[in-house]
């Protein structure tokens, strides 16, 4: 959810995300799955976090191009090809197998997860940009 929230520009580049407790009662879910969350995006780079200070929405830009030289970005390109073809594939087999549905259904997760990544840090790179008076 903070993942789509950076992306749409909810929480913007350099501004701190609510704490673990106020994440963990606003989901109703356990501290422990909020930092593993947090743990995730931080790998990610979206978010940075400062001792005694708190957790924030990244302000370096990363470039998302599908020229970037950045690894993750890279990866997830890649990633999301092979997941584009495997969808190919999916679809082109029997839509009446549950196996091939649920595998479907993952791969389209997986390539979700991976667009909404770059999506966010896409967001990150234009509130980071100046702007033009």
């Amino acid at each position: 959810m903070l993942r789509l929230e950076i992306a749409h520009g909810e929480l913007k580049a350099g501004e701190r995300t609510p704490s673990i407790r106020q994440l963990a009662d606003r989901f109703e879910v356990a501290p422990g799955t909020v930092q593993s969350a947090l743990r995730e995006l931080r790998n990610e780079g979206l978010i940075v976090s400062q001792q005694a200070r708190g957790t924030f929405v990244r302000t370096d830009v990363v470039d998302v191009s599908p020229e970037s030289q950045d690894p993750q970005v890279k990866a997830d390109f890649a990633r999301m090809d092979e997941l584009a073809q495997q969808l190919v594939e999916l679809r082109a087999g029997d839509l009446r197998n549950p196996a091939r549905l649920l595998q479907l259904a993952k791969v389209s997760g997986d390539l979700a997860a991976h667009s909404a990544r770059l999506a966010a840090l896409a967001a990150i790179a234009r509130q980071s940009q100046p702007v033009d008076k």
